[in-house]
């Protein structure tokens, strides 16, 4: 694309600010959810994959409890539950109540004030702070750029579909 690149540090939540705001142009790692497509556009192309993830209070003794838990999610990761979570937990012999979160803190805030037994993750951007209990699915991550920002959008699925052609 002989474009010149200026990587701007920030938090997730800043950066995805920032895209919308049109102060940055692209962002990287965003999981195709209908939360997401509502606020980015995507390139059709994945950059990579990125798993899906439990992470819970008391590791893997949280699944053997045999209770009903109660898991948080963040839509821009997860859209509910899906065929790769319910065939995880009926392996474990256990079942779930999920919570949609808008926002991490809040999610956070009530794993730690123990209102959540546990929440879905993904991989790049895993807590090493909490115990995961397992994985239950593999998700294509993205290239997003601002919603109606067609011209980059065209240009970045041309450049690839130029790297799919070259190594498919």
């Amino acid at each position: 694309g002989d474009w010149q690149y200026e990587f701007i540090a920030g938090t997730r939540n800043e950066c995805v600010q920032r895209l919308m705001n049109g102060e940055i142009d692209l962002l990287p790692g965003v999981l195709d959810t209908a939360y997401q497509r509502a606020r980015f556009d995507l390139v059709a192309h994945s950059m990579g994959d990125t798993t899906l993830l439990l992470a819970a209070r008391n590791g893997v003794g949280t699944l053997q409890t045999g209770k009903n838990l109660r898991m948080g999610y963040m839509p821009e990761i997860y859209d509910g539950m899906d065929p790769g979570l319910r065939t995880f937990a009926r392996s474990e012999g256990m079942t779930f109540q999920l919570e949609n979160y808008g926002y991490e803190r809040a999610l956070m805030s009530d794993f730690e004030d123990e209102k959540l037994d546990g929440f879905i993750t993904e991989s790049m951007g895993m807590r090493t702070n909490v115990p995961l209990v397992g994985a239950f699915r593999n998700a294509p991550a993205y290239l997003a750029v601002r919603k109606g920002n067609t011209a980059l959008l065209q240009e970045l699925e041309m450049a690839a579909d130029q790297m799919h052609l070259a190594i498919p």
